[in-house]
């Protein structure tokens, strides 16, 4: 009966991070649909949180933000700036509000004392700067704020890193699918300069050296290879990796069309270290 429960909640976690993938693809070749997809994602997400105390549909949120937040406000009648927060802050607070008495701040500055000490300095020089902290505050200082709350949790590490490492699995299949679609740098490009993506005109590159660059759902080069590192480091370190040549096989080809050069320089290092450990 519990291995029924099991398998009955892994393939419905399976079911929400396949809806998240589709609906990627889906927002990027029309995103007319974008608003009613992401008030469905959204629902469910916090329906997730507030039952069962779930922190993956906190990371699938989050992670997937740029892929719904700015098409979701071109779509339809919400403010960009609004149903940011409701997707990005918002399910954070609530999951830590819910799962306060699970905090071990000691156990935390015991594993990870240097970054505790890079928030404190980190505080000391938003005092003394004052106004250039305020500017950064939404974009640099609360993102490492909220991941010093998290590391401060009472994780099951080895769910979390199989709960990322299937995150990462779908949007990694959705993001070679976009990435392949005809007219996907035309459509890339135009999303991005007519302000739909980050609420605003952007005019970042989407080539490097004449090729073209990987986004993903972070419409972020950098980013996606990075978590593509991270995905690798991750199920090299797993003692008993789930489908875990199909997971290396989907970081390499992540880090590949991301053309990130400190991201391959992370690869390199991960596979080494695997190599040497």
């Amino acid at each position: 009966m519990r291995q029924n429960r099991k398998y009955l909640k892994r393939s419905f976690i399976n079911l929400y991070m396949m809806f998240a993938a589709l609906s990627y693809i889906i927002i990027f070749i029309e995103p007319k649909f974008a608003f009613s997809l992401h008030a469905f994602f959204l629902i469910w997400s916090y329906i997730l949180i507030v039952r069962n105390g779930e922190f993956f549909p906190v990371m699938a949120l989050i992670v997937y933000a740029r892929a719904f937040v700015g098409f979701s406000a071109a779509s339809g009648p919400v403010n960009y700036t609004g149903i940011s927060v409701v997707n990005n802050y918002l399910p954070l607070v609530l999951f830590f509000l819910l799962t306060r008495g699970k905090f071990k701040p000691q156990t935390a500055l015991q594993r990870y004392p240097w970054s505790y000490i890079y928030g404190a300095i980190l505080i000391v020089f938003s005092v003394i700067s004052g106004p250039t902290a305020i500017d950064v505050l939404g974009e640099r200082l609360l993102p490492f704020f909220l991941f010093l709350l998290i590391i401060a949790k009472d994780f099951d590490l080895e769910r979390l890193s199989h709960d990322f490492e299937l995150l990462m699995k779908y949007l990694l299949f959705a993001t070679f699918i976009v990435f392949l679609l005809p007219g996907y740098s035309e459509a890339t490009l135009r999303y991005l300069q007519e302000g739909i993506v980050f609420g605003k005109e952007s005019n970042a590159s989407i080539y490097l050296g004449g090729s073209l660059r990987g986004q993903g759902p972070f419409w972020d080069p950098r980013i996606l290879g990075t978590m593509c590192g991270l995905m690798l480091a991750s199920t090299l370190s797993a003692e008993t990796a789930t489908n875990s040549r199909l997971n290396i096989a989907l970081a390499l080809g992540g880090v590949l069309i991301s053309l990130s050069r400190g991201s391959i320089i992370l690869t390199v290092a991960v596979v080494i270290s695997y190599l040497t450990s």
